[in-house]
């Protein structure tokens, strides 16, 4: 579905979504190639679950030094897709989602190239600074990896502390310039 009513996250609100594919991705999560991990959304509840896919390509840029002649995928690459699913979880409604930890992480099988990699994301709970999913990534059925994932989320107005202004309601502080001083001679 390139470019149907699906396709529309800022219309999507609320509600279930089906299928979602890779420009309506774009238009939920900021990140972009070699970093955007996720090809296609097959389901979204907000604030409860998704469900996307990864396809893995021998074209990927970390295939070349990970490891020559053996290629596997990187676990912070998968663990990287599995955040971006979960992230998704809580999409738009509060402001920007941020990664803030990973907990009960496991590796069960390794991921090569030309493997699909089925990621799920259930939320376990969400609170208004906050949330967080149990995440589970599969091939062929069969699980691969599984982690829970903590996200923070950062409310618009709190975007003006990235420019040296405090947030009145979060408190965040910006960037702080410091000049060092040469000791005199």
């Amino acid at each position: 579905m390139a470019g149907g009513a699906s396709e529309r996250p800022a219309e999507m609100g609320r509600q279930a979504v089906d299928l979602l594919g890779i420009r309506g991705i774009m238009g939920i999560l900021p990140h972009r190639y070699p970093f955007l991990m996720v090809d296609k959304l097959l389901e979204l509840e907000p604030d409860r679950r998704a469900r996307g896919i990864k396809n893995v390509t021998i074209n990927e840029p970390y295939f070349l030094g990970h490891f020559p002649g053996n290629p596997v995928l990187p676990g912070v690459m998968l663990l990287e897709s599995m955040a971006q699913i979960g992230g998704m979880v809580f999409g738009r409604g509060h402001g920007s989602v941020l990664l803030q930890g990973m907990d009960r992480v496991r590796f069960e099988q390794f991921v090569l190239p030309g493997d699909t990699l089925e990621i799920e994301a259930e939320c376990v709970r969400v609170l208004s600074r906050g949330g967080m999913v149990k995440a589970t990534a599969s091939v062929n059925g069969k699980r691969v990896a599984r982690a829970h994932i903590t996200f923070v989320f950062l409310p618009e107005e709190a975007k003006a502390s990235i420019n040296g202004k405090r947030s009145p309601r979060t408190g965040l502080n910006g960037p702080r310039v410091v000049t060092l001083s040469t000791p005199p001679s």
